[in-house]
């Protein structure tokens, strides 16, 4: 498996050993490159919920590409508010998602899975406490 950048025009890639041509290929060589597998992911830490019982928390989608790219990403999970959002991220930048886990009344951990499209890419067991804590 490789990546590379391909010319605006047309191209032709080869494989070969020893001078033999092993392989080769014109323009419908899949280009696209896996998007998923580039960003990098990262969810905020435990989170305390508010007066309503939400524990809020935010997800953060970097591109480390030179390139701008346009993704869906879907943050779902336990108890929590899921959320679809088409992001557009600068090349070397990133965007946020925010949410919240709901019902939080006692403090346990509750699961986040981060998908970017459509493929799952991240998951994480988040630690939550409640507003009011017993003593």
């Amino acid at each position: 498996q490789f990546k590379i950048k391909t010319p605006e025009s047309d191209y032709k890639l080869y494989l070969m050993s020893a001078n033999l041509i092993l392989w080769s290929a014109n323009e419908d060589v899949q280009t696209r490159m896996e998007t998923a597998d580039m960003m990098r992911i990262s969810v905020s830490k435990s989170s305390k919920a508010d007066k309503n019982d939400r524990a809020p928390i935010t997800v953060r989608i970097s591109n480390p590409t030179d390139d701008e790219v346009t993704i869906e990403v879907k943050v779902t999970g336990e108890n929590l508010t899921p959320v679809t959002k088409t992001l557009t991220i600068p090349e070397k930048s990133s965007r946020s998602i925010s949410t919240a886990f709901n019902n939080v009344t006692v403090a346990s951990s509750k699961t986040v899975a981060v998908s970017i499209e459509g493929k799952t890419s991240y998951f994480k067991v988040n630690p939550v406490t409640p507003f009011f804590v017993d003593f």
